[in-house]
């Protein structure tokens, strides 16, 4: 199971969750904001209750994103960026994922769990600490502490090297 499948298994009592978005590029603004409300109003449908958000505004991409438009593939380098937090059922998180995998002006998004109290602290400009992630069990020794007092020898280094070069090649 996934991680997105696990966090629909969450129970019966409403989650808050976060969507990133980014629109294509090619929209004018107010086609934007049109698709922000079409987006607004399925969470509504879905019984939804916002927390925040912030309006999709024109930025440059760190990277150019592929989509598939009309059966061609085109680049985007820029898009109109947005967000929206809300509370839902965590059962209704696949039929969300899917209204935006199959809306033609969403470019790419993200779907992630927040809080109120973290959306709420965002829209006053607080500063935010994340969360101290839980222990997982116990971290042996670091390689560089079984190897102390080990001696690095001109022979030593060069069979390392030849076997480094070795592995490359196999995998070119």
């Amino acid at each position: 199971m996934g991680l997105f499948e696990a966090d629909t298994d969450k129970g019966t009592d409403p989650q808050v969750y976060e969507i990133g978005y980014h629109l294509l590029p090619t929209l004018s603004g107010d086609e934007a904001q049109a698709a922000t409300k079409d987006l607004m109003n399925f969470l509504k449908k879905q019984g939804a209750e916002a927390v925040g958000d912030k309006a999709p505004e024109q930025v440059d991409l760190a990277y150019a994103i592929q989509k598939r438009i009309a059966g061609k593939l085109t680049k985007f380098r820029s898009a109109h960026f947005g967000w929206v937090a809300f509370e839902v059922l965590p059962s209704t998180l696949t039929t969300i994922k899917s209204f935006m995998d199959t809306n033609p002006s969403v470019l790419r998004f993200l779907i992630v769990s927040t809080t109120a109290e973290e959306v709420k602290a965002f829209l006053e400009g607080a500063v935010i600490m994340p969360r101290a992630p839980e222990p997982t069990g116990t971290i042996g020794p670091s390689k560089r502490a079984s190897e102390e007092g080990a001696v690095v020898t001109e022979e030593g280094l060069s069979k390392a090297l030849e076997t480094l070069e070795k592995e490359d090649a196999k995998v070119e």
